[in-house]
This record gives C-alpha cells, sequence and structure tokens, in this order.
C-alpha cells in the first residue's frame, strides 16, 4: 500500500513538472519545418549564413542556400530560440535571437534582417604591419615623421631586402606620408557574388594598387599575427583581371566598386582584405608578384 501511494506521488510531481514547464518535450510524429531567410535592407541574399535553433536541451545548426533560405526539420513540440552568426562586416538590424514555439502540425517562418557596415582601412604601419614590411634605412621600425620608407623582402630572397617606397615620380616617401592614408571598405552580397564598395584617401598619388582576399581559418584582430602558412586558407584578388587593378588620382584618393564572383563574407571564418602597391607600377594578374615591387599599404578587417 505505502508503495502504491509512492508511485502514484511520483506521478502526480511529474504531471504537475510538465504542466509548469519542466524541459521535457514531446516528440512530433511528423517533423515540422522551420524556413527562414537572411536578406539586407535592399533584399540582397547571403548564401551560407549560419543559423542555430537551440533550448536547454538540444541546438542544430544549418546554413542558407545561395538564395538565402534556411530550413530546419524540428522533432520535438517546445520552446526555442532562433539566433543568425552575421555574416563578415555585418550587423543584424532585426530582433536576435528570435522566441518560437514549436506545434504539432505548425510551421514557422523566421527572417533575419543585416545591414552592411563600412569598415575602417587601416594603414600599415606598427601593430598593423603583421608581415614586418614598413622599414627605415636601417631595416628598423621607423619612428620619426620624416624617415624614409622601405619595403623589406619578406617572402623572397634575398629576405630583408630593402627597397625604398617612391611615388611613381620617383619622390621617396616618408613616414608622416605613409600615414595619411585612410578610408572605409564595405562589402553586400547578393547571392553567390558580391560587391565592394572602396573610398580611400591619402594614398600615393597616381600609385597602382591591387586588392586581394585574404581568407582565414579563425578571427584575427588587428594587430594580431598571421601565419601565412597555418592561418591563411586562400589568397585571391578581389577582381577579376584588370578590374583589380585601381590607381590613385592626383590628390591620392581611391573610389571604386569592385563586384566578386562569390560572398566573400561568408567564404570563411574571417577575412583580410590588402590593398597592395606596386613599387614600379607593374601588375601580375593572379601570378606571384616580387617581394621586392610591391608593398602592403592598408588592411581591412573583416570580422
Amino acid at each position: 500500500m505505502k508503495q502504491a501511494l509512492n508511485i502514484i506521488i511520483i506521478l502526480v510531481i511529474a504531471f504537475l513538472f510538465n504542466s509548469c514547464g519542466g524541459e521535457t518535450q514531446e516528440p512530433i510524429k511528423s517533423p515540422k519545418e522551420l524556413k527562414g531567410t537572411v536578406k539586407d535592407k535592399n533584399g540582397n541574399t547571403y548564401p551560407n549564413s549560419k543559423i542555430i535553433v537551440f533550448n536547454s536541451l538540444q541546438s542544430f545548426q544549418e546554413s542558407t542556400n545561395s538564395s538565402g533560405v534556411f530550413e530546419f526539420k524540428i522533432n520535438q513540440n517546445g520552446s526555442y530560440k532562433v539566433t543568425l552568426i552575421p555574416p563578415l562586416g555585418t550587423n543584424i538590424s532585426s530582433k536576435d535571437p528570435i522566441d518560437i514555439e514549436v506545434n504539432s502540425g505548425v510551421e514557422k517562418t523566421v527572417d533575419f534582417t543585416i545591414q552592411s557596415l563600412p569598415l575602417v582601412a587601416r594603414t600599415n604601419i606598427d601593430s598593423i604591419d603583421i608581415f614586418g614590411e614598413i622599414k627605415n634605412q636601417e631595416g628598423t621600425v621607423p619612428l620619426l615623421p620624416n624617415e624614409a620608407i622601405y619595403a623589406r623582402n619578406v617572402f623572397d630572397t634575398p629576405i630583408g631586402l630593402l627597397t625604398p617606397i617612391k611615388t611613381p615620380t620617383g619622390h621617396h616617401l616618408s613616414l608622416s606620408e605613409w600615414k595619411t592614408a585612410k578610408g572605409t571598405v564595405e562589402v553586400s552580397c547578393n547571392g553567390n557574388s558580391s560587391n565592394t564598395k572602396i573610398s580611400l584617401q591619402g594614398m600615393i598619388p597616381n600609385g597602382t594598387y591591387t586588392l586581394w582576399l585574404n581568407f582565414l581559418n579563425k578571427k584575427k584582430l588587428p594587430g594580431q599575427s598571421v601565419n601565412f602558412g597555418s592561418d591563411v586558407v586562400k589568397v585571391a584578388p578581389l577582381g577579376s583581371g584588370t578590374l583589380n587593378v585601381l590607381k590613385a588620382v592626383n590628390n591620392g584618393n581611391i573610389t571604386a566598386n569592385i563586384k566578386h564572383p562569390s560572398c566573400i563574407l561568408t567564404d570563411e571564418a574571417a577575412l583580410i582584405l590588402v590593398v597592395d602597391y606596386h613599387l614600379n607600377g607593374k601588375t601580375f594578374g593572379t601570378d606571384h608578384i616580387p617581394d621586392a615591387e610591391d608593398v602592403n599599404h592598408m588592411l581591412i578587417y573583416f570580422q
């Protein structure tokens, strides 16, 4: 009799626990779909964006397809949260996370809206000079504003060779002149393509530049060291052919829009866009650029 009474008490407690919102969940005979999209305010879609659905008992992750659409099949009723890992260089402008209640026979739709951010272009000097390129004539880090600066060979022999950084007219740049560079870069995607809006000032007048995507397998804050062998997944030109070649005008400004055949904001875990100055004005397409003929002028970090 006492044992039977204990069983009844346990059943009553379990019933009350479930009635009060306990963490048990009811299985669904037919899994229900959760669908949604990731777009910006202009309706552009973002493929390969990471979506997580979770509660205290379980979590699921999926990625959007080329149309920016994601889909989950959920096997248990209950309360869930849906959150977006924003693409690099963007903010979420819609609510995040979004609360949903999954019930039998009811499909759910959740949409996220993001906005691209203008990211600061950082001059390749001091802690931003991750490869130790910019030196004075002694081969040390320049400190004085009027010091003439040199590009140090980092990858090609002879390692350490110093090449004067000059303008197309032959003027040898000083540290203060190098550091006048500034600007922003903003990227938006639309399916399997992206557009990069470039606005730079204080660059080398009439200087020739190319832009290079350095995809990383982990996020790096500005100034953190980057191991080219282990951290960099791949390097690719931002634009195709001559579209990747930009020339600063007489006042050192560069304004351009460059398209790329993928959404560079969701390709890898992190990205550094490098603005490369060509010391003799020559470019080499996608081939290796001799170390003594180019130097990184600006770096843009996508986190």
